[in-house]
């Protein structure tokens, strides 16, 4: 199963529908409401809780038969889970939250503040 997990942090309430922001913001557009994230900073973090996954490289992670993928810029994080556990994708939600970066799922197209 495949479940992308968004995250990014507003700075004022935008005038945009989430689902507006998150196209925009992986489209590379700069958005005056959002912050910018400490993306090094994450990618360690990130690291340390995936310590026990085999490290592809800063953006890829894989153990038995999960993987997950990260796509980052500035401005948002998105994390593409396939067949990680519920367990897994808390620790990443956990992670952004300590940045202030509530979930958005794309799938269901709620952003969870």
């Amino acid at each position: 199963m495949a479940r992308d997990l968004s995250f990014w942090k507003e700075n004022e309430s935008p005038e945009m529908k989430a689902s507006d922001v998150y196209k925009a913001l992986l489209g590379g557009e700069k958005l005056d409401f959002v912050c910018e994230l400490p993306t090094e900073q994450i990618l360690i973090d990130v690291k340390k809780a995936f310590s026990d996954w085999n490290q592809i490289d800063a953006y890829n992670y894989e153990k038995d038969d999960a993987a997950i993928e990260i796509f980052a810029n500035d401005q948002i994080f998105r994390f593409d889970c396939y067949s990680v556990s519920e367990a897994d994708m808390n620790k990443i939600i956990d992670i952004m939250l300590s940045y202030e970066c509530p979930l958005y799922d794309s799938a269901i197209d709620v952003r969870f503040c």
